[in-house]
This record gives structure tokens, C-alpha cells and sequence, in this order.
């Protein structure tokens, strides 16, 4: 669903936003769709933060700023999947839809 909220101003970008620049959205969901499965545009991006557990873990156990790196990347690699999981089963299992994914 796209957001009802006002663009805002991003620095990064060359001309101002009220101008030029409209934000991409994907409708992953609709309003009709079942609330309590998921969409398959949202088992799609499921999978793709699925599939990128590994390399996320890799790049925090190799961390030498965090110390115990390696145990706090596998207890983020396994409740990170947990979540990811319980989302495909129920998309309001974390207070969804899955827009929560990138939030927690």
C-alpha cells in the first residue's frame, strides 16, 4: 500500500522534491487481500531477506568494533530467520503487514 504520508525534502537529491522526484512503491498488498496470508509479491521479498541472512551474519561476526561478534551474529541470523518465517506463515505475526521487516 503506498503511504499517505507527505514527501519530505532528501537532501541527496538534485532538485527538490515537490518537483521532479515520485517515490517507487511496490503494491505488495492490496486492501482485499487476506490480512493473515501472505501476498506472493510478499513471500518474494521474504525470500530475498531470506537469502541474505548469510552475508548479513558474515559482515557482523567479522566485526572487530563489537566484541563477541560472532555469538551476537548467529542469535540476529537465527531470530532474524524466526521472523522471516513466521511472516510467510502470518503477515501480521510481528504487527505486520511485512513492511515490519525493515523496521524491527
Amino acid at each position: 500500500m503506498e503511504s499517505s504520508s507527505p514527501s519530505v525534502p532528501f537532501p541527496l537529491l538534485q532538485a527538490p522534491v515537490e518537483s521532479t522526484y515520485r517515490a517507487c512503491t511496490i503494491p505488495y498488498r492490496f486492501p482485499s487481500d487476506n490480512p493473515r496470508k501472505a501476498t506472493p509479491v510478499e513471500i518474494q521479498w521474504i525470500d530475498l531477506f531470506l537469502n541474505s541472512v548469510p552475508s548479513f551474519k558474515q559482515r557482523a561476526e567479522n566485526d572487530p568494533t563489537v566484541p563477541d561478534a560472532p555469538a551476537k551474529a548467529e542469535k540476529f541470523a537465527q531470530r532474524y530467520t524466526s521472523m522471516l518465517e513466521e511472516l510467510k506463515k502470518n503477515p501480521e505475526s510481528h504487527g505486520g503487514p511485512p513492511d515490519c521487516i525493515v523496521w524491527h
